[in-house]
């Protein structure tokens, strides 16, 4: 290349091309990022360099490690920040009007985080949403699966972020509400092309295949009796054998399973030790990391599906029985 320069304007007609295949007003303006990570830094750090007068925050923990590497910078820049649990997050949606009262008066925004990186599991957000745009405070709302519904009406202040879809690559997307103006910093010139072709999907969720599934694997069942959550999964541990097993076995039966159709949280098919480290509220034991699955949708709704992983499960046992 001889001349090495990026137009920003690829950025501008990206952005403005999932808005309208999505759906979206005009007002609430969706930005592209390479995924969540990037998004959720670049969204914090323009607020904070745009409205530098207010140097305050609380975020969500316990739900997702994406705001894990910016989070050092905040505390360097001497910003007051305050890291709630999602069970206490969650009990101040019960009267957010108190809740947001609380807040230190120079608040920045508020990060929560709408679902479970691994498991689906919601929170309960009430009408926080509202208390927080009555003050002028931010809120981002990250989903690591969906984006809001074009249909429903989304606040002044807040900045939804997720997947534009759930393949392998898909960008993240940020939605804005009408107030979010904040100057973007590099994200602009990175290698973004022209497009051509864009996808948006908001996902489907099908509750009584997810709960039937899980009723016939009950004693290995993730959840456990009323639970907000996301029904785009099917959630299975089981303690006495590790991920990465069942799926190479199943995979075996069932003529190949790639990554959009289940994963596990054993190490072996992550390659790391980190990755599900020091973020998950409460803290998920080895055994529960070696032995927990999660099926999609798509796998799920195959015939075979059940009596193939209960073969699986009864072959694996018998080879890890002594004689």
């Amino acid at each position: 290349m001889l001349i090495p320069l990026q137009p920003s304007e690829n950025w501008d007609l990206l952005n403005e091309a999932y808005r309208a295949s999505a759906g979206y007003k005009q007002e609430n303006l969706v930005k592209c990022y390479p995924n969540l990570y990037l998004a959720v830094d670049e969204i914090t750090g323009q607020l904070a360099a745009f409205l530098s007068h207010k140097r305050a925050f609380t975020w969500m923990k316990g739900f997702s490690p994406l705001f894990q590497a910016s989070l050092p910078q905040f505390l360097r820049d001497g910003f007051q920040v305050q890291s709630i649990d999602w069970k206490t997050f969650e009990a101040g949606s019960v009267d957010p009007q108190v809740w947001v009262q609380a807040l230190p008066t120079d608040t920045l925004f508020v990060l929560c985080f709408e679902d479970h990186a691994v498991t689906g599991q919601k929170t309960q957000m009430g009408s926080l949403e509202k208390s927080l745009a009555e003050k002028k405070i931010y809120m981002i709302r990250v989903s690591h699966f969906t984006l809001p519904d074009p249909q429903s009406e989304i606040s002044p202040f807040t900045i939804w972020i997720g997947p534009a879809n759930l393949s392998a690559h898909a960008p993240a997307l940020a939605v804005c509400g009408a107030r979010f103006r904040a100057p973007e910093r590099a994200i602009p010139y990175g290698p973004w092309e022209k497009p051509t072709q864009v996808q948006v999907d908001l996902g489907v969720e099908q509750k009584d295949l997810v709960e039937r599934i899980e009723k016939e694997f009950s004693d290995s069942a993730w959840f456990h009796g009323p639970t907000l959550r996301r029904y785009d999964r099917v959630v299975l541990c089981f303690q006495d054998l590790t991920g990465d097993r069942i799926l190479k076995k199943l995979s075996e039966y069932m003529g190949g399973i790639d990554l959009t159709e289940a994963q596990t949280t054993h190490v072996c098919q992550w390659n790391s030790i980190k990755v599900f480290k020091g973020w998950w509220l409460p803290e998920p034991t080895p055994e529960q990391l070696r032995g927990l699955v999660v099926f999609s949708l798509h796998i799920a709704q195959r015939d075979d599906f059940i009596p193939k992983l209960k073969q699986t499960l009864s072959e694996l046992r018998a080879e890890s029985e002594w004689a």
